[in-house]
């Protein structure tokens, strides 16, 4: 099982800003009510979670580095993955869609090191690269 890593992608890419949260599997429900009756119905469809959008900002040391996370990115796209968020880690999830948005050079130093030891701080030697997920909690059974 593959793990997306907050802090870090592939142990290469430093992420600088991340957003969205997980959202984990519940009991869900839907509305089954006949039309022109009176009241509401529901019936449980089992435990899922919600599709939930995950992106973040990562720093690759060169253009190269920046084009391959792409290819890394599309890797992940259809697996089960465990996702390790702020030091808890959640199991079973599917990656429903990947994708990597805006890929540009730095304009300014960015300070830092990257976890290959590449020190990042040349005026446009690194690149900014926004990363995207859709994931969803698959469950504990896979086909």
């Amino acid at each position: 099982m593959a793990t997306i890593l907050w802090d870090r992608v592939d142990n290469i890419y430093a992420v600088q800003r991340l957003s969205g949260d997980i959202d984990p599997p519940g009991r869900q429900i839907t509305d089954i009510t006949r039309p022109f009756e009176d009241g509401t119905a529901y019936v449980e469809m089992g435990r899922r979670g919600v599709p939930t959008n995950l992106s973040f900002r990562c720093i690759a040391a060169n253009p190269f580095d920046a084009r391959n996370l792409h290819h890394i990115v599309k890797r992940l796209q259809s697996k089960i993955v465990a996702i390790r968020l702020n030091e808890v880690i959640y199991t079973n999830y599917l990656v429903i869609s990947s994708g990597v948005g805006n890929r540009v050079p730095t304009l300014t130093t960015v300070g830092g090191v990257l976890y290959t030891g590449v020190p990042i701080g040349n005026i446009g030697s690194s690149w900014v690269v926004d990363v995207g997920f859709l994931v969803q909690y698959a469950g504990t059974t896979f086909l």
